[in-house]
């Protein structure tokens, strides 16, 4: 057996494990993208925030909302495990969508006189 035959085997193995390796390490989420920067809504109005975890094939992409406020009005929104953003008096807060070590926010401003469904940017109907 020459020295090159030997080494076949071993260097098809080694073909084969190393992408495997590669592709079934975890990933962890890098960036989380919103389908809102900021909303103006009204009291009562409900709103969808749609959040993106990239990569796609993070090893866990579950997103974790919560709102932070200025303290003076901890009741100026209120959010659902799926984004749904429900307004409830007048004031401003961020709310913050985190994966992993990442997050992101989107600032609402909730207005009574602002006119129903006046969304700034982008709305997750259209994202």
């Amino acid at each position: 057996m020459s020295p090159s035959s030997r080494n076949k085997p071993l260097f098809l193995l080694i073909l084969l494990v190393i992408p495997l390796f590669l592709f079934s390490c975890d990933k962890a989420p890098l960036v989380v993208r919103l389908s809102d920067e900021q909303l103006v809504m009204t009291i009562g109005e409900v709103h969808r925030i749609i959040a993106i975890v990239e990569p796609a094939n993070a090893a866990d992409n579950t997103v974790i909302w919560s709102v932070v406020s200025n303290g003076l009005n901890n009741n100026v929104v209120s959010i659902e495990k799926d984004g749904t953003v429900t307004a409830m008096s007048e004031g401003f807060v961020y709310v913050v969508a985190s994966c992993g070590d990442v997050s992101t926010m989107c600032g609402i401003t909730v207005d009574s006189a602002a006119a129903s469904g006046s969304h700034e940017g982008t709305t997750a109907d259209n994202w």
